[in-house]
């Protein structure tokens, strides 16, 4: 899933930078989409794996870390990870920067005037969900 979104952000960026944006934003919606559906997990969840590896077994669930080193705040992320010790983290702070970064990310900044995208960045936001810890 991280890969999976991560991936989906940069082929909507390359899409931009080709002048495809109606194509960069049907790839944003299925990303961000994919982005809520993941931070709706909370409970521990076993997850597909792929027809390739099938003995490797994948989990995901709701974890509290400080992804940037901030004091004593942590941000809510989903947690996976795989019975041979890989291990991914799902942080939407992550992909807000992506989206709303102006530096290395100039790709999206034909579209960044766009009431979609403005609503995409809102709809990130809205996961993002940090306690003192």
């Amino acid at each position: 899933m991280e890969i999976k979104i991560n991936c989906g952000i940069r082929r909507a960026c390359y899409l931009t930078a080709m002048g495809n944006y109606e194509e960069a934003f049907e790839v944003l919606e299925d990303v961000i989409s994919l982005l809520e559906d993941v931070m709706k997990i909370t409970d521990k969840i076993k997850l597909k794996t792929s027809r390739f590896t099938p003995t490797i077994i994948w989990t995901a669930e709701e974890s509290w870390y400080n992804p940037n080193a901030q004091t004593g705040l942590l941000e809510r992320n989903i947690y996976i990870k795989s019975s041979e010790q890989w291990c991914h983290y799902v942080y939407p702070s992550v992909y807000l920067h992506m989206l709303t970064a102006e530096h290395g990310w100039e790709w999206f900044n034909p579209l960044r005037n766009d009431s979609r995208y403005k609503s995409y960045v809102e709809r990130v936001k809205a996961l993002i969900v940090t306690r003192v810890g």
